[in-house]
């Protein structure tokens, strides 16, 4: 592969971005209506980010196997690989979606939504969860797009994605028939996510890929053991997190409306630090996938590091600036005075927060892309269960910190997972866990 960890994840950058703005543009259009009904979609972020992180973690995985396979010159068994990919997240999206549907009114209720607000989240459930067999398309045609490097289609569907969704967010809304409330925000986030997928298989067929679409059972399984191997435990971290955060969200709903609106927006604002961390890891997992399968491991080792460094470094700038600007940033959301304030200690936790889970996605990532999957999966999730969870009761509960207790416990959090991961990584444990390591 010829790209280099910039070029690579630029595009990856600004289509993760976008993505994540198909929220921040739902939450921004939302509170302009009420900050209830933003609140409320926001409070059911966890659960759908949920979702994603089950397509991602399946989809990254399929990526890593497809780029050692590349690397390793075992062209014949990407196809299958490709078709694997797109069986096992069509199988997980359907499952979902029937849940969803199942369980909309359900879900808010868990999480202690109650009156105009359950109903809001009902609205919003209904249709955007429904549909995220469409969100799994998307991740897995994303996925076989990286791992041919081939970023920048990515990036055109990010860009489609979002001029949909703010188009269709302002037709639904101030439409000459009058706002369709939360029903039509989530309409525009569905159509979005459609006209995402029709430009990924377009550029799939622009890129001439192979993808075996209707294998036989036996070729189906022999591919599918790969990126399941690597996929589900790359999952159960993510699974274990966003699981974390439904329940973390449980105790910032029972703190009042005030807490919950200012962790919305503060997340809402903060993720573009998120967001480059994830971009470098999505990038370097490419990278380290084909140097691996190619043989190339002290060359990965070294990759590493540098990009471990332009995480941290990139992280840390974005969250300083953004607290330099939170009030005119937060005040475009809110007029709220008490949430206003609140956002203050959450925004300088941040720093701490984005240190810490840039070492970790990307040293975690770099672990999953070597094949060493279970270990980040089952120590992160033994981590976030047996430390975010407790420390965030005894700090933002019994020690009266509220919201902000909860975010210094995932600050903590953060830093410990990334420092596990990195050790781990340091040990060369890793060398022996890939996929030609073990087929060869």
């Amino acid at each position: 592969m010829a790209k280099g960890l910039w070029s690579l994840s630029w595009p990856i950058l600004v289509s993760t971005v976008l993505y994540f703005s198909l929220t921040i543009t739902d939450t921004l259009f939302l509170s302009r209506e009420s900050d209830g009904a933003a609140a409320a979609v926001g409070a059911l972020m966890p659960m759908l980010t949920l979702a994603a992180a089950v397509f991602s973690a399946l989809g990254q995985a399929g990526c890593a196997v497809a780029g050692q396979q590349l690397g390793a010159r075992w062209d014949a068994r990407v196809p299958g690989t490709y078709g694997a990919m797109l069986w096992v997240n069509g199988a997980f999206g359907a499952a979902l979606s029937l849940a969803a549907l199942v369980l909309h009114r359900q879900m808010p209720r868990w999480l202690g939504l109650s009156g105009t607000e359950l109903d809001h989240a009902d609205a919003y459930l209904t249709w955007v969860g429904g549909t995220l067999f469409i969100a799994g398309a998307l991740f897995t045609l994303t996925n076989i797009a990286n791992s041919r490097g081939q970023t920048q289609w990515v990036l055109a569907q990010a860009l489609l994605t979002n001029v949909l969704n703010v188009g269709l967010n302002a037709l639904f809304l101030w439409g000459p028939w009058g706002s369709l409330g939360v029903t039509g925000v989530a309409w525009a986030t569905v159509l979005a996510r459609i006209g995402g997928v029709v430009l990924l298989v377009v550029a799939v067929e622009r890129m001439q890929l192979r993808i075996e679409l209707l294998p036989s059972l036996a070729k189906l399984r022999s591919a599918a053991g790969p990126i399941l191997r690597i996929g589900l435990p790359s999952a159960l971290e993510p699974l274990a997190f966003e699981g974390s955060r439904i329940v973390l969200m449980m105790f910032i709903i029972s703190m009042g409306p005030v807490a919950l609106a200012a962790r919305v927006y503060t997340y809402n604002l903060t993720v573009i630090s998120v967001i480059w961390s994830i971009a470098l890891a999505v990038g370097t997992q490419i990278l380290l996938a084909h140097r691996i399968g190619e043989g190339r491991l002290v060359e990965a080792h070294r990759q590493l590091y540098r990009s471990l460094a332009l995480a941290v470094a990139g992280s840390t700038a974005l969250v300083v600036v953004l607290n330099v600007f939170r009030v005119p940033l937060v005040t475009m959301l809110t007029r709220d005075v008490e949430v206003l304030e609140l956002t203050q200690p959450l925004f300088q936790l941040a720093v701490l927060l984005e240190v810490g889970r840039s070492v970790n996605v990307v040293a975690g990532s770099a672990l999953r892309s070597s094949g060493d999957a279970r270990f980040t999966g089952f120590v992160g999730a033994a981590l976030m269960w047996g430390l975010a969870i407790p420390l965030s009761y005894w700090l933002g509960v019994s020690r009266g910190m509220g919201v902000v207790g909860v975010w210094l416990a995932m600050a903590i959090d953060e830093c410990v997972r990334g420092a596990v991961n990195l050790v781990r990584w340091q040990s060369g444990a890793w060398k022996t866990r890939t996929v030609v390591a073990r087929t060869a």
